[in-house]
């Protein structure tokens, strides 16, 4: 068995850099990009996390994010030689709207979430609504994994959901959010939760810019790093950096 991880560029999502960086950046505006992962080489295809919803105008309501048509998940997953049906299971690390927006792509899959997430993502406090979907007025939408005809699994412990694919907690940024730890020939690779955004988090030790909670977010970043065998194995969740490369190792 040789796992490999596959990042798919999903789209660009603006945003003043302080956003995803604690206490820094506040006059730049940077793009990044939006990630889903998939995990190649082992006994299932795993995809971590599913971007945000094609088709939407999020620059109208404080989400500004764009793509191309080749960006849409199942043009870049028919790139990697797969179809939605093919995926056998998906791993959420947050349940915004940026990371669960194509979950209705795979019916058949297993959907995988931390139960934390899931409880507070359908009653979310003030303008974290926004971030959940859950509910935006005068729409009074809901969260698009309870909308979708998924059935989201709900977890509450560290779990390898394939062998060498590990599902562990690393909240923080959300009140549940989760990070996957992939063991290849490499070495030990983790794809971040969105606790660390950018490659600079890892540099200075300062976790994502909007947090839920901040000491939560510290030990998480901190776990990541431990976990990973070195800095370059730690894949942070808009990270424009991991597109050097196409897949990990």
């Amino acid at each position: 068995m040789s796992l490999r991880i596959r990042p798919l560029h999903c789209g660009t999502i603006t945003q003043p850099k302080t956003f995803y960086l604690y206490w820094g950046g506040f006059q730049e505006l940077i793009s990044v990009p939006s990630f889903a992962w998939l995990i190649e080489g082992g006994s299932k295809n795993v995809l971590v996390d599913t971007s945000f919803a094609h088709g939407l105008q999020y620059e109208e309501n404080l989400r500004p994010a764009k793509r191309t048509e080749e960006q849409q998940l199942d043009a870049r997953l028919a790139k990697a030689g797969l179809k939605p049906e093919d995926v056998d299971i998906v791993l959420y690390t947050n349940l915004h709207w940026d990371h669960v927006g194509n979950c209705a792509l795979f019916p058949k899959a297993h959907h995988i979430a931390w139960r934390e997430e899931m409880r507070y993502s359908m009653a979310p406090l003030g303008m974290e609504s926004l971030f959940y979907e859950s509910p935006v007025p005068p729409a009074n939408t809901h969260p698009k994994w309870l909308t979708s005809g998924i059935r989201l699994d709900p977890v509450e412990r560290e779990v390898e959901v394939i062998p060498g694919v590990t599902y562990f907690p690393t909240p923080g940024m959300t009140i549940g959010g989760c990070s996957v730890k992939v063991e290849t020939s490499d070495g030990v690779y983790v794809i971040s939760n969105d606790v660390i955004s950018l490659d600079e988090s890892i540099e200075i030790g300062m976790p994502h810019g909007y947090v839920f909670d901040h000491e939560d977010a510290i030990h998480s970043l901190n776990t990541i790093i431990r976990t990973a065998s070195g800095p370059k194995h730690v894949l942070p969740g808009h990270s424009v950096q991991v597109l050097e490369r196409e897949t990990y190792p």
